[in-house]
């Protein structure tokens, strides 16, 4: 059985996507990386406050207690966002063809007496670990931004909040 051929144009057009994607890839990681170490510099300096006995929301009245918390509540939500954006992923979720092989987590499980084998027939079909890169990087960055997305809505929301709250 010979493998399917490629159009030459896909391959080189999906090398161009799949670069970008590699990019786009480091800049959500570096962004929500970024956010995430801002929001923590924060929330550190408030828990010292609690810590320090120098105030509490115990200290606000009932009616605006209650922002507080709810802003509160949106703020580790946003926290874990944007540690969800961060957090690595390194198994693949989908279904792959079992000869092959196309990011490192293959290579993982694939016993070291079979790898030489598997990637000569990776080789074969030409441009097919790309399209499986392309589509599994594009799919990481998407998660990545909905986790900033949701975190930066969740603490910029917590932010004003608290604020309304204590004023």
């Amino acid at each position: 059985m010979t493998p399917k051929k490629l159009d030459k144009d896909a391959i080189a057009e999906g090398r161009i996507v799949l670069f970008s994607a590699r990019e786009e890839l480091i800049r959500a990681d570096a962004k929500a990386a970024l956010l995430l170490a801002a929001v923590g510099i924060v929330t550190g300096t408030l828990v010292a406050a609690l810590l320090a006995d120098n105030w509490s929301p115990q200290n606000l009245k009932e009616n605006t207690r209650y922002l507080w918390w709810f802003g509160s509540l949106l703020g580790v939500i946003g926290i874990i966002a944007l540690a969800y954006s961060v957090y690595p992923r390194t198994k693949y979720r989908g279904k792959r063809p079992p000869s092959m092989i196309s990011y490192f987590g293959d290579v993982v499980r694939t016993p070291v007496e079979d790898l030489e084998k598997l990637l000569a027939e990776t080789g074969k079909k030409s441009g097919s670990s790309m399209f499986d890169q392309l589509k599994e990087i594009s799919a990481i960055v998407d998660k990545k931004y909905r986790g900033i997305q949701i975190g930066m809505w969740g603490i910029g929301a917590s932010a004003i909040l608290c604020t309304l709250a204590v004023l």
